[in-house]
């Protein structure tokens, strides 16, 4: 059995360009699948050093669930706001 983590995380940790290049499929070194209308499941890849195409405010979302020792972020328009972790309006 494998078994992972997963953070839940607000949308509204990143801008909504960010929001827009995801929606966009522009953003091609991390692995994430669609949430339609909610958000994202983003993959936590092992070396974030190796990612190229990543805008800051997702680096940053990425960087913190490292942090937390998780393997994948729930990020949802209904998900956790953290106060460590910049916060936008859209």
């Amino acid at each position: 059995m494998t078994k992972f983590t997963m953070l839940d995380m607000s949308t509204g940790h990143i801008s909504k360009k960010t929001n827009q290049r995801l929606l966009n499929r522009e953003i091609e070194s991390v692995i994430y699948y669609d949430k339609p209308k909610y958000g994202y499941f983003i993959h936590i890849p092992e070396d974030l050093d190796e990612l190229e195409d990543v805008p800051d405010d997702l680096m940053e979302c990425l960087k913190f669930a490292k942090k937390h020792k998780c393997d994948w972020i729930n990020l949802d328009c209904d998900g956790e706001i953290y106060n460590e972790l910049a916060a936008y309006n859209w």
